[in-house]
């Protein structure tokens, strides 16, 4: 899946942020790619909360299918990786599951029926080449 951090941007302004537990600050900094060497550059946005994604996931437990709610970064994963370094809190500001299915720009190389603005031409083209890699 593919977020537009744009409309997350926008989704969770109005939200207040929630400090992390240590073991959900770990898991949100562990979502994602970190290069070591951007940390530094970041450190005066350190306090600046992320944003997080709550998505259901299908799952099966003694043969029953169920769903579950999963943590997904949006923004903030190298913040949050400074802070956990340094042994200090993240917040973050939480979607809304709806908000979460509104904010998805792609599913794979394909348009997101739900995405809260309508495709502009480019970002067809966007998804055209993209499908090609």
């Amino acid at each position: 899946m593919q977020f537009s951090k744009f409309i997350a941007e926008r989704l969770a302004a109005s939200k207040q942020p929630i400090t992390l537990t240590p073991k959900l600050h770990r898991e949100f900094v562990y979502q994602s790619w970190i290069e070591a060497i951007h940390l530094e550059h970041i450190r005066e946005h350190v306090q600046e909360p992320g944003i997080a994604a709550i998505e259901a996931q299908p799952a099966i437990t003694d043969g029953v299918l169920e769903m579950t709610l999963s943590f997904r970064a949006i923004d903030g994963s190298h913040r949050a990786a400074l802070a956990y370094r340094e042994g200090k809190p993240f917040s973050v500001r939480v979607l809304s599951p709806s908000e979460t299915l509104k904010s998805i720009f792609a599913i794979g190389v394909k348009k997101n029926p739900f995405f809260l603005i309508d495709y502009s031409e480019e970002a067809g083209i966007l998804l055209q080449q993209m499908a090609r890699v």
